[in-house]
């Protein structure tokens, strides 16, 4: 409140300048948003991207089924346009029951190359098998079990779901993501050990009300949370190694109830093949093949992205299905 002794007039000259600022704050923070939702439509990336990108209280995020647009860089220009089941479109989903389901992050999902060039589609044509690609980007090994559960509630109800193998590749920042409850700015499920056992935090996933309803905070939100990470302690490293490989044994348990045989492809996490190997899960490394593919002048990765392209996905998926066969889970 102005105070009492100061004249009307140069008090209502205060009051309407007071009025005059708090509207353009409101503009300029309204303009701000607009900006911030423009922008980020065309430069977010998969995990963050407001188009088609949207909460979920068990998994911390979905994509937004029928959603779609292009995303360029100066490195690549491609479509992401998302199915009516919220998984990114693919010509066998949901056309026939699938052989093999895929799990991962950006690296499943394809950012950067066409849905038709990506490792997983390109494995459909290698085995001769229907591929369904349930790839989230940003998602940890937490998050894909989670996804693993709740297929249900996700997948075509008149196509039954019972898969031959089922397909999780891994990246280096799954052990990250795995011992927090944000990432990428955002909340998400964690387990946490309590023994050998995992007990699920974090659900349902909050979202406050502005990570709801402003882009630009969101925005502001990833780019604090980048800041703001702490280099974790040796012991937070080793229990978040034994976390991650206790998620995909309990993975393999749960498809082996239903038949199905897990296998986890590791692509730069040399420290997971031994807590696997301890816990029977089948495994294979890529990481050896694409540094050859590499060293011979392919253009195996985008040079600033850091995705694998057209050419990078292709390798992959020559080499998943040739180390499948060697494993006698499919003929030659």
């Amino acid at each position: 409140m102005p105070p009492s002794n100061v004249p009307a007039k140069p008090r209502r000259r205060l009051l309407a300048r007071l009025a005059l600022a708090a509207v353009g704050g409101f503009v300029a923070l309204g303009l701000l948003e607009v900006a911030a939702r423009v922008l980020s439509s065309r430069t977010s990336g998969p995990s963050t991207n407001p188009r088609y990108v949207e909460h979920d209280e068990v998994l911390g995020w979905r994509y937004r089924p029928g959603a779609a647009l292009r995303h360029a860089t100066d490195e690549f220009d491609v479509e992401i346009a998302i199915d009516e089941h919220g998984f990114r479109r693919q010509t066998s989903l949901p056309a026939r029951a699938p052989d093999v389901l895929v799990f991962g992050d950006s690296f499943a999902f394809g950012w950067g190359v066409e849905a038709s060039e990506t490792w997983a589609t390109r494995l459909e044509s290698e085995l001769g098998l229907a591929v369904w690609n349930l790839a989230v980007s940003g998602f940890s090994v937490d998050q894909e079990l989670l996804l693993w559960r709740e297929r249900a509630r996700f997948l075509p109800r008149d196509v039954p779901c019972a898969p031959k193998v089922v397909l999780v590749l891994t990246c280096g920042n799954d052990l990250p993501e795995a011992i927090g409850d944000r990432s990428y700015g955002k909340a998400k499920p964690r387990f946490v050990l309590a023994g050998d056992e995992l007990v699920l935090t974090n659900v349902p996933v909050p979202e406050p009300w502005l990570e709801r309803h402003s882009q630009a905070w969101r925005s502001l939100a990833k780019r604090w949370y980048a800041r703001e990470e702490i280099e974790p302690t040796h012991a937070i490293v080793e229990n978040g190694r034994d976390l991650v490989a206790t998620i995909l044994a309990t993975f393999d348990r749960e498809c082996a109830s239903i038949g199905a045989k897990l296998v986890v492809i590791t692509t730069e996490d040399r420290w997971l093949g031994a807590r696997l190997d301890a816990r029977g899960v089948t495994h294979f490394d890529l990481e050896i093949e694409l540094a050859a593919a590499a060293s011979r002048g392919e253009r195996v990765a985008f040079p600033k992205d850091g995705h694998w392209t057209p050419r990078g996905h292709a390798i992959v998926a020559e080499l998943v299905a040739r180390r499948l066969r060697g494993l006698g889970l499919f003929a030659r």
